[in-house]
């Protein structure tokens, strides 16, 4: 993603961390896009991709994650639930994530799914 183009806002430039995030039009919520190296051999990047179970123990607001339906070896389509403080209530959402696995990385793309992208 070309995030420059696209109206982002740099909030972390590090050199095995970045993340941008930029404010939705028509409403008061937030888009966040990061880019994170992880200096491990690939099968194990997509092992952690794929243990949905296990994303609450390093997101910890998430109390229940899981995959749905596996579209093809390299794209899921899951739920996620996180817990809010209160007021407000618990959320969830659906996630679908694909992955571009090359020679020497692991390209991983999370993101929300509108419910009209899969009906």
């Amino acid at each position: 993603m070309d995030v420059d183009s696209s109206n982002w806002n740099k909030f972390i430039d590090g050199e095995d961390l970045k993340i941008w995030y930029r404010k939705r039009e028509g409403c008061g919520m937030f888009d966040f896009y990061y880019e994170k190296e992880a200096n491990a051999p690939i099968e194990n990047v997509v092992c952690v991709v794929r243990e949905a179970q296990t994303f609450k123990t390093w997101v910890p607001m998430l109390y229940e994650s899981r995959w749905l339906h596996e579209i093809t070896d390299s794209q899921l389509l899951g739920e996620v639930k996180i817990r809010m403080p209160w007021p407000i209530k618990n959320r969830a959402c659906y996630v679908s994530t694909n992955a571009l696995i090359n020679s020497d990385s692991v390209d991983v793309n999370l993101r929300t799914v509108h419910s009209e992208v899969y009906l």
